[in-house]
């Protein structure tokens, strides 16, 4: 079952930030944001947090509601046309790549990961050195918020965590 909580932004800001933005992201390869898909993607996550020494993963993993919105009407990964480096540098990621960057990034810097720091999705990459971290994480106040990580993850130092945005929405709306 996926936990599906709301965070700073709701599912219908998502969709009106979605239509001024949604024409500046190509897709690239098109994947179902289905339930079952959803559901994958969560006892992935679970699997993974629990086995890099996450505490009480059950009460804690939640998927904002915004960001699931954001994944079913994205359909897969999205490139950005207006990159400052070229157009395959910033892209958002749908489900599959959120899976793979997160499990990698998460277990690359598990054994740095201070007691009590929340969990946290890799949704977006900006380069080669720079990826877009999202709290899922309910029992955290930054649950939902998202932040650019350069050379860095939220479980390292955080020295390299630039461009806080309180929500997946926020961001996005960043980008128009």
């Amino acid at each position: 079952m996926v936990v599906v909580a709301e965070g700073a932004a709701t599912p219908d800001r998502l969709e009106t930030v979605w239509q001024a933005v949604a024409d500046d992201l190509s897709s690239v390869e098109p994947q179902d944001a289905d339930p079952v898909a959803l559901a994958g993607l969560y006892d992935d996550l679970y699997g993974m947090f629990t086995e890099v020494g996450v505490t009480d993963v059950s009460a804690r993993l939640a998927l904002p509601a915004d960001y699931v919105c954001f994944l079913a009407l994205a359909g897969g990964d999205r490139w950005w046309r207006h990159s400052t480096y070229d157009e395959s540098s910033f892209c958002l990621f749908g489900i599959d790549r959120v899976w793979s960057a997160t499990d990698f990034s998460c277990r690359l810097w598990a054994d740095r990961r201070p007691a009590g720091e929340p969990m946290w999705l890799t949704v977006a990459a900006l380069s080669d050195r720079s990826e877009l971290a999202l709290c899922c994480d309910r029992a955290d106040p930054r649950f939902g918020a998202v932040v650019e990580c350069h050379d860095d993850h939220p479980w390292h130092a955080g020295n390299g965590l630039f461009s806080p945005r309180a929500s997946f929405t926020d961001f996005l709306a960043s980008l128009s």
